[in-house]
């Protein structure tokens, strides 16, 4: 069973994480802004969980990250390790444009299949570095 861990929340986080509580979907801040006034008010990861219906490893890591980061950068998802994404912002514009415009470019395709669009990629390697 996990031990409960203090978390030190100023009066100024507690007023923008009570205007963000209950805001948008579960996995936004409002989620985040309500594990945090929860666990201050009963710190128990479990009976947060239960009460706010998320699992109490969720509950967790975000007080840990409130205490390691401050309660309002634990709104925010860390960034993930993984693999850098291959396409490039440039080329992902290219490609939209390249769908829109496809006859410009000599297709005789009114709608683009995903092979007709990987392929077409594939032959003009745009924004690969």
């Amino acid at each position: 069973m996990a031990a409960s861990v203090e978390l030190a929340i100023t009066d100024e986080e507690i007023e923008t994480l009570t205007a963000l509580r209950g805001r948008g979907p579960s996995g936004e801040p409002g989620i985040a802004a309500a594990m945090l006034l929860a666990y201050r008010e009963h710190p128990s990861f479990f009976a947060v969980g239960q009460k706010l219906g998320v699992h109490h490893q969720t509950v967790q890591r975000c007080v840990e990250r409130a205490v390691a980061y401050g309660a309002l950068a634990a709104l925010d998802d860390r960034p993930r390790p993984g693999k850098e994404p291959v396409i490039t912002p440039e080329a992902r514009l290219a490609g939209v444009f390249g769908v829109v415009t496809g006859k410009e470019h000599g297709y005789p395709h009114e709608l683009w299949t995903t092979r007709l669009l990987a392929r077409h990629a594939r032959e003009h390697d745009r924004g690969r570095t």
